[in-house]
């Protein structure tokens, strides 16, 4: 769990503690990202379905925009869907179009 607002006397148990304000803990915050997505340090596998190749490019997308952002809201809403894409490949945020596609394309239950 990530928590903000570090700064503030009242502070929450999390595994990653950062403040916007500050910017106490950003870095660290990075390095657990990054560790997360390389975890050798270096790109691997390959993408060979254009459903995950089109949400990693709008992750991708929304991560760079977020880049380009001064309010932590605005921040805060890009990097979720980036996550929101992320999870629609891992499974773990699948849209209703992704379920239908699933029992027309392979006939579940059937």
């Amino acid at each position: 769990m990530i928590a903000n607002k570090s700064d503030l006397a009242c502070r929450v148990s999390a595994d990653c503690a950062i403040s916007c304000k500050t910017g106490a803990g950003i870095d660290e915050l990075k390095r657990r990202i990054a560790s997360l997505a390389l975890p050798d340090g270096q790109p691997s596998g390959c993408i060979t379905n254009a459903r995950h190749l089109n949400a990693l490019e709008r992750a991708f997308d929304a991560v760079r925009h977020a880049k380009t952002q001064t309010d932590p809201d605005c921040i805060a809403t890009d990097l979720s869907e980036a996550l929101h894409q992320l999870g629609t490949i891992t499974g773990t945020d699948v849209d209703a179009e992704v379920i239908d596609r699933i029992f027309k394309n392979f006939c579940v239950g059937k």
